[in-house]
């Protein structure tokens, strides 16, 4: 299992996470941009690489993760910008309790393929939105289990028609995909591309 407490301290210093959250940001900026107020939640926020991208397009925003040390980086970047709009919160909405507060904007980035429950994630995010609110979810296309390699217990990757349908199931419309980059890992002394899909939906 990943120990997200120990990579941490040098996630940011990573070129392509940055990249993949600017790009992320870009896309739903698009959509975002018009509405007259945006109360974000990020699930699986990291070190709010996305949402501090976001920042110039959202009133509010919480930043959830099951990380200590992610949510400390996170919380430095507050601190320092003085950004009083940003809260975090240490949760997994699978057992604890839910924020009580509805969001009309919830977004999440390479976490979906980290929670096995994935029917019962979508239908909490649906339970968290307002009507007329945007979900968008950034994730791998479904690969062949080398992106994370042995030992990995998530999911390889998603079917992007099996996704969308899940997500009209749980209630979800409007539903629409692109890829919006590639990954490149070497895996066996050859490299390999991994697709990065971005999927949205309104509640």
């Amino acid at each position: 299992m990943t120990d997200f407490n120990v990579k941490a301290e040098t996630w940011d210093d990573d070129p392509i996470k940055v990249k993949r959250a600017i790009l992320i940001a870009e896309h739903i900026s698009k959509t975002i941009k018009g509405l007259s107020h945006v109360n974000a939640m990020e699930y699986g926020a990291g070190t709010g690489l996305l949402s501090f991208e976001l920042m110039p397009f959202l009133d509010n925003v919480l930043l959830v993760d099951t990380s200590e040390g992610m949510l400390s980086i996170a919380q430095n970047k507050i601190n320092s910008n003085n950004y009083s709009k940003v809260e975090t919160l240490k949760a997994d909405f699978l057992i604890d309790p839910l924020p009580t507060r509805k969001f009309n904007l919830i977004f999440s980035l390479m976490t979906l393929h980290h929670i096995t429950e994935l029917d019962k994630i979508l239908h909490i995010f649906y339970s968290l939105m307002e009507n007329d609110s945007y979900l968008f979810v950034a994730d791998l296309v479904k690969e062949d289990g080398s992106f994370h390699g042995k030992g990995f217990s998530g999911h390889n990757g998603f079917d992007l028609d099996e996704l969308k349908e899940l997500l009209l199931q749980t209630g979800f419309k409007n539903i629409d995909s692109q890829i919006v980059m590639e990954i490149e890992k070497y895996r066996d002394n050859e490299l390999k591309k991994y697709p990065l899909f971005l999927m949205s939906g309104q509640k």
